[in-house]
């Protein structure tokens, strides 16, 4: 099996090879290139170099949400967190319905602080992704809104977008988003003295992942409840 190093080498190579035909075959072919390149790059944590493969990336396809949120984290995991805030705002001027950047501007504004604004970036991805999304991406833009909105001390506009949610079940295959989903709903129960719908959210988080801390925790304040110690 080829090394990370091996395998940019022939990444590069193959790039060059498709710069010489303006082919719309071979600019996909770049594009996938380039995506691999930058990759690979990232898991040797040579960022800038990574940084370097998405832009030209992005000059081929500057309308890929993908591209744009692969950049947006790695400029996060770079610790730049306030220029991967104003990457992601500059291409929402360009597409401000996009649910996928409108939820990784939520994430982005919530790290800097601004709830009030990530609490609306977290709603216009949430109203996309009921029209046009899967469960996993609705229930996912309804956790970071109720945190965003609990994190502001407004319970019950996490309640009611959460509400919005009601009869979605994230599939087991989301791990981490669908256990914050059934913890919220749970943490939410609980504070309303709602017992039962506590403990069915619960069940549903640990089935997913047994020693989740979070949902270990929540579950052990519903069985103090109901005096079970």
């Amino acid at each position: 099996t080829d090394s990370p190093q091996q395998a940019i080498l022939s990444f590069e190579r193959a790039i060059r090879m498709a710069q010489q035909d303006s082919e719309q075959d071979h600019t996909q072919m770049q594009l996938g290139l380039l995506k691999k390149l930058a990759a690979t790059q990232k898991e040797l944590k040579d960022h800038p170099s990574a940084l370097k493969a998405l832009d030209e990336a992005l000059v081929i396809a500057p309308a890929d949400s993908s591209l744009v949120i692969e950049k947006a984290e790695l400029l996060l995991e770079m610790e730049q967190l306030e220029k991967a805030g104003e990457w992601v705002e500059s291409q929402l001027a360009e597409n401000p319905t996009d649910p996928h950047l409108n939820l990784q501007a939520a994430l982005i504004l919530r790290l800097l602080g601004d709830l009030p604004k990530a609490a609306v970036r977290a709603q216009s991805a949430l109203h996309g992704f009921q029209e046009n999304g899967s469960e996993n991406e609705g229930t996912l833009a309804a956790t970071i809104g109720g945190q965003i909105a609990i994190a502001m001390l407004r319970d019950e506009d996490a309640a009611a977008i959460l509400a919005t949610t009601a009869g979605m079940h994230p599939q087991q295959h989301a791990n981490d988003s669908a256990v914050a989903y059934y913890c919220l709903l749970g943490e939410l129960a609980l504070q309303n003295n709602e017992e039962v719908a506590a403990a069915d959210v619960l069940t549903r988080a640990l089935q997913i992942d047994p020693q989740h801390p979070r949902a270990l925790a929540l579950h052990t304040r519903l069985r103090i409840r109901q005096g079970g110690g």
